[in-house]
């Protein structure tokens, strides 16, 4: 008797362990919550980044800009 609960304790154990895994690799892959971007001012946005995450998204260089190219 008593070993037919360790045997259910054990089995639980695992289960659990697994429904577990199940869950982290479901909301892993959840899209993240879409933002408004109306209502966010741009100094907002750029305070609020990961320092080194801002890059020109232009590929003209400064040069370039002024030739007026």
């Amino acid at each position: 008797m008593r070993r037919g609960f360790l045997v259910a304790g054990i089995v639980a154990v695992f289960a659990g362990a697994a429904a577990l895994c199940t869950l982290e690799a479901v909301w892993a892959d959840a899209p993240a919550a879409a933002v408004d971007y109306t209502k966010i001012s741009p100094m907002d946005l750029v305070k609020k980044a990961p320092k080194g995450s801002l890059a020109n998204p232009y590929k003209d260089s400064q040069a370039d800009i002024a030739q007026g190219s």
